[in-house]
């Protein structure tokens, strides 16, 4: 049985939003045990026994966020071996890159499989909301991600 993580940092509460669709997702598509972990309260111990890492951040300068990058490699260092992973950030409509480039970078680098395309999902300008049909998206993602994982 697969159990999960959804690992996320959310300034707006975008992120949040969106892991927590991916969450629902996930679990319609047959995932029962997902933890959705915060990057507020996480720490490396959330990653332990966890075969799925699904990471998603805010797009803050074309990247991750700092500490969610430095939690995640730490994570790795201790936990990321025979792991498989999914990525997701939320930006503008319009910007060419995202967090979940670099995110995909870290996991490769310790040699940890996406099982399926980086995701980004829009906010509306200003930031205070998704766009419409946004958390729908993530719903079918986590969907997506289960059906990938098993």
């Amino acid at each position: 049985m697969t159990k999960a993580i959804v690992f996320y940092d959310s300034r707006y509460g975008n992120t949040e939003t969106v892991a927590r669709a991916i969450m629902e997702g996930m679990k319609k598509g047959g995932i029962e045990d997902v933890l959705l972990a915060s990057m507020k309260t996480a720490d490396e111990e959330d990653f332990r026994g966890r075969d799925l890492w699904v990471i998603g951040s805010p797009t803050h300068w074309g990247s991750a966020t700092f500490r969610l990058k430095t939690l995640l490699v730490n994570a790795m260092k201790d936990e990321g071996k025979d792991k498989r992973a999914a990525v997701f950030d939320t930006r503008y409509k319009g910007m060419s890159r995202g967090a979940s480039g670099k995110i995909s970078s870290l996991l490769e680098t310790y040699g940890i499989p996406l099982v399926t395309e980086p995701m980004a999902f829009y906010v509306e300008s200003g930031g205070s909301s998704l766009a419409s049909g946004e958390a729908e998206k993530a719903q079918a993602y986590g969907a997506e991600i289960a059906g990938r994982s098993r």
